[in-house]
């Protein structure tokens, strides 16, 4: 199939694409973590794993596996998103750095404002997320984006 665009078009229309798409994902984010919650204790959850743990061990599985892709899904946009907005933020380490970093904000705030539990396992759950964004954004890179520069040549 013969695609009518260049590579340095469509990484343009990304990069619009994800600077309008992420104010509205952020919002939602805190929605998520913070908006909807009610004022509760401080509390803090600093063994790793241990949802995890929960999952084996206890009767409510589906619970366990929805808590764990909650947080996992909700960082996915951040890293793809983030990959394709710079080309300063295109390596695992910065990913990490920009998950974990993003990940560690919501934790503290919700701490702060007794807003949710900080977690370790969202610290990780939410980091894994982001990592896996920049996974697809490499497949989408290498195997839809690179096509584009190769059959305009």
């Amino acid at each position: 199939m013969k695609i009518n665009i260049s590579r340095q078009k469509a990484d343009k229309i990304l990069i619009v694409l994800c600077w309008l798409l992420m104010p509205i994902y952020l919002f939602f984010v805190i929605k998520l973590t913070l908006k909807g919650r009610h004022y509760a204790y401080r509390t803090v959850i600093i063994w790793p794993f241990w949802e995890y743990r929960k999952l084996f061990t206890s009767t409510r599985k589906f619970y366990w596996v929805k808590q764990i892709f909650n947080n996992i899904i909700m960082l996915l946009p951040w890293g793809l998103m983030l990959s394709f907005m710079t080309n300063r933020v295109r390596r695992v380490k910065h990913i990490l750095i920009a998950g974990f970093g993003l990940s560690l904000c919501i934790e503290i705030t919700q701490f702060i404002t007794k807003r949710g539990t900080f977690e370790i396992d969202d610290l990780i759950n939410n980091t894994m997320g982001a990592l896996i964004g920049f996974g697809i954004y490499l497949l989408v890179d290498r195997l839809i984006l690179s096509r584009l520069h190769s059959e305009n040549e």
